[in-house]
């Protein structure tokens, strides 16, 4: 929870790490980033600046600048002016990684499903926002009416950023939450299979600051499974070189025979 992960690294760290992706919280009067920050309740961002942010994910950790111009030729002398995008390392490349990896899972068997394209190794976010009540009274909404769709997927190559609603929202023009669900899939899908390179066999790479180890399954802290682990209660994780579990987990260890009983 947000609670917890702010008792671990601190408020203001949280702000920072979001600030350093092109994002800008609100904040209260203290300068701490409000709860809600977490589930993306956060007024101003835009598709540019959100592919942006999660571009750095993608490419290791990088956080990099989006421009629209990247050259300029003269007409009058065919110069040519380059123009290079600011790039600035965020996170390291372990977080980068075990993030990607988390959202590839959310695609492929996850919430975020409906992102899913054949023959692309996908990591992405969808997330959905709501009105009040008091708002779905005073503009007559439907009780399942939603206010945006997003979509924010990326392979090691491309991110795509994709909001889908209505600029004016009225009784006749509103999102249901089904039907949202189901249009914002459709549509990302169509943009998808003209962006992304598929069959291209690309997936994120893994670096040496990462390990993968199998732990049983509902152990906290995560621990090793043991010689009686059934299969079925294995996973494997990837944990930051450094952290993975040692112990091993004693929830399957057989008891002794219980000898010299009398009854």
């Amino acid at each position: 929870t947000f609670q917890a992960v702010q008792e671990q690294v601190g408020n203001r760290k949280i702000y920072e790490f979001a600030k350093n992706l092109g994002l800008t919280p609100e904040t209260n009067s203290k300068g701490e980033i409000y709860e809600s920050s977490s589930l993306g309740a956060i007024d101003g961002i835009n598709v540019l600046q959100m592919a942006a942010a999660y571009n750095a994910f993608a490419n290791g950790g990088t956080y990099i600048e989006p421009l629209t111009v990247t050259k300029i030729v003269f007409r009058e002398n065919n110069d040519v002016k380059t123009i290079k995008p600011t790039e600035t390392k965020v996170m390291s490349e372990a977080t980068a990684f075990m993030i990607s990896d988390m959202l590839v899972t959310a695609v492929e068997s996850g919430l975020s499903s409906g992102a899913k394209i054949n023959g692309v190794t996908l990591a992405a976010k969808t997330g959905t926002t709501n009105f009040s009540n008091e708002d779905k009274n005073k503009l007559n909404l439907s009780s399942d009416a939603v206010n945006d769709a997003w979509i924010v997927g990326f392979d090691p190559e491309y991110t795509v950023s994709m909001w889908y609603g209505y600029r004016i929202v009225n009784s006749k023009n509103h999102l249901h939450q089904t039907s949202a669900v189901i249009e914002r899939g459709k549509l990302y899908k169509a943009i998808g299979n003209v962006i992304f390179n598929k069959n291209t066999g690309k997936s994120f790479n893994q670096p040496n600051s990462v390990v993968k180890v199998c732990v049983e399954k509902g152990s906290m802290p995560a621990a090793l499974p043991s010689a009686n682990t059934p299969q079925d209660q294995i996973s494997c994780e990837y944990f930051k070189k450094g952290t993975e579990p040692t112990e091993t987990s004693s929830k399957y260890n057989k008891l002794d025979t219980v000898k010299n009983l009398k009854v």
